[in-house]
């Protein structure tokens, strides 16, 4: 290593000329050893064409459990634009027709065929009846009950008066 000294003469360590840097870089790659690579595993085929490795039964399992509930969720999807009377011819109709392939495009014809029997005209998605839908539930829609009579305690704690009541409504 070549000795350096600074502008008040005193003597700078640690510095390397161009050619000591190149070869100890040199050294550094000599010194490595390449990592080997992975090596090949044979992938073995299953003994049967139609079914799944076992590690994967676990997510065939799952998208077939998916599937049919896609295929029950186009279903009820048709469905719910029918009335409540109507639903039994529906769901007989749905199920006596045949011929149409077991996918959810298949399902979602044979449920718009279904339809198109129990109601006379084709389905559109404009045909859900909304009547019969509640938003929370996706069931029939009940009557509200009406309000009950305002509690005395409950009057006095708002400042409600029969006035406001008479006046509002008992809501």
């Amino acid at each position: 290593m070549a000795e350096y000294y600074d502008a008040n003469g005193n003597l700078v360590e640690g510095l390397f000329t161009a050619d000591e840097v190149n070869a100890k870089i040199e050294e550094i790659k000599a010194a490595v050893v390449p990592p080997e690579p992975a090596p090949v595993v044979p992938v073995t085929p299953p003994t049967n064409d139609n079914e799944p490795p076992a590690w994967f039964k676990p997510f065939a399992e799952r998208v077939n459990q998916l599937a049919g509930n896609q295929q029950e969720t186009i279903i009820s999807t048709i469905a719910s634009a029918v009335d409540a009377e109507k639903r039994n011819n529906f769901n007989t109709h749905f199920n006596n027709l045949a011929g149409y392939e077991d996918t959810p495009e298949g399902m979602q014809e044979r449920a718009k065929a279904a339809y198109l029997l129990t109601t006379g005209h084709q389905y559109g998605d404009n045909a859900i009846n909304m009547q019969n839908v509640d938003a929370s539930k996706g069931g029939p829609v009940k009557p509200a009950a009406p309000a009950p009579e305002v509690d005395e305690g409950f009057k006095k704690t708002f400042g409600i008066t029969d006035e406001d009541i008479a006046k509002y409504g008992n809501k």
